[in-house]
């Protein structure tokens, strides 16, 4: 669709940040540094238009709903982040790269992990496995669930355990997703 290279984001030396996944770890983790708006349910929203508008940054009315309107509002709202939150902001940056991601899954024993499903939670997670068909995805345990709970089931109940929706003892990290890590 345009003439840059399809993959240019993902060839060697290059690297890809999601300013919404950024947006939400300073929310998490600086919560002064950010105004969330709420929708009309109530609940916190990380659309671009209304974040944009809630931290005081104005788009011209034509750009709405436009591509280049849209380019322009994130990058606004980038340079934001960046300026309300250089610490989280500085982190995140290096967590787009993959490859920094893996290198603190593979030399840590307990890591710090937020995810943002709604409400932000942060979560001290371990590395256990690299996963043997994606060498991108990290299997990882939630220490806030005992490992005494799950550690001596058998493998079906295990398999069942960690089959389940919503939070399990074990799950996956994806390094090439950025992770608020």
């Amino acid at each position: 669709q345009t003439l840059h290279p399809v993959y240019s984001t993902q060839s060697p030396g290059s690297t890809r940040a999601d300013v919404m996944v950024m947006a939400q770890a300073i929310a998490a983790q600086e919560p002064w540094a950010l105004t969330v708006p709420v929708n009309d349910a109530g609940k916190p929203t990380f659309k671009l238009g209304a974040l944009c508008a809630a931290n005081g940054i104005i788009l011209p009315a034509e750009d709405e709903h436009d591509a280049l309107g849209d380019a322009r509002a994130t990058l606004a709202l980038l340079r934001h982040l960046k300026e309300a939150a250089p610490v989280t902001f500085r982190i995140m940056m290096a967590n787009a790269d993959r490859r920094h991601v893996l290198d603190m899954l593979r030399g840590n024993e307990v890591l710090a992990l937020t995810q943002h499903f709604g409400a932000a939670r942060t979560l001290p997670v371990a590395p256990i496995v690299v996963s043997p068909s994606n060498g991108n995805a990290y299997a990882v345990a939630d220490l806030s669930v005992d490992p005494g709970t799950y550690v001596f089931m058998s493998e079906g109940e295990l398999t069942d355990l960690l089959a389940i929706r919503g939070p399990r003892p074990i799950f996956s990290i994806t390094a090439n997703a950025q992770p608020m890590l």
